[in-house]
């Protein structure tokens, strides 16, 4: 029989493995799809395609009549607009008529600025007749508000988005009309100046510390002297001294 040589009498368990290792399979990462993102800017279609889209559409013919309604003779531009918000943003036809109302309401009939609430109302799903009513609700009471508070610090421009930001933020804490007015006058007082961020920590600066009515402010502030008053010159109270950092830490 032939010599079989030592090498090639090697078991096949050795063989298998001295066999490089498979390379491990790495697991892809998971790439999730971007939410498409409401389209921002709108078509500027022809009038030829817009009396087209009237013959077409039930909906926005009814929609140009009830815009006439709210906001007088349509332009191109408004035409436009309304079509970008029914087609592109996608809101019902009974939630464009109560926006358009509730923008006739309040003088506000700019195309711009109807677009800029639609957008709102697309992007936090206010689409139905039930929630376009309950946030025009909202935006009543917040714009009266505002405009109280416009009269209180005789404003004659509207607020700015950040101005907006602290009086928003003073309705939702409860802050009355009276308190924000009372903090108003005190900081005339300090600063000779209207300054909504001074406004602000004063109003935060008397709820944390449970001034929460212009009353109970008056009565602090009566403390304060009648305490001041009767204490003597080397005596320090340890009530004066809280009512003191209270009333200027700003």
């Amino acid at each position: 029989p032939q010599n079989v040589s030592q090498e090639a009498m090697v078991p096949v368990s050795n063989i298998m493995s001295e066999q490089p290792a498979a390379p491990a399979v790495q697991e892809q990462p998971v790439i999730k799809a971007e939410e498409p993102k409401l389209p921002h800017q709108r078509q500027n279609l022809p009038p030829s395609e817009i009396s087209q889209l009237m013959k077409d559409s039930t909906d926005i013919s009814e929609l140009f009549k009830v815009a006439e309604s709210a906001l007088g003779p349509l332009n191109h531009t408004q035409q436009n607009s309304i079509i970008w918000i029914y087609n592109y943003l996608g809101l019902k036809k009974e939630v464009i008529t109560t926006l358009l109302f509730f923008c006739s309401n309040i003088g506000k009939t700019n195309p711009n600025y109807i677009e800029k609430i639609a957008y709102s109302w697309a992007e936090n799903d206010i689409n139905t007749l039930n929630a376009a009513q309950d946030e025009v609700e909202r935006l009543n009471v917040s714009n009266d508000f505002s405009g109280k508070i416009m009269q209180i610090f005789e404003m004659s421009k509207s607020p700015t988005p950040k101005q907006s930001g602290f009086i928003e933020q003073w309705r939702t804490s409860g802050f009355s009309i009276e308190l924000i007015q009372l903090a108003y006058e005190k900081t005339l007082d300090n600063i000779n100046k209207l300054s909504f961020d001074y406004i602000n920590k004063i109003l935060i600066s008397w709820k944390n510390d449970g001034y929460t009515t212009v009353d109970k402010v008056i009565e602090a502030e009566e403390s304060f002297r009648k305490k001041k008053s009767s204490s003597r010159q080397n005596e320090v109270d340890p009530d004066i001294e809280k009512y003191k950092i209270v009333m200027n830490k700003f």
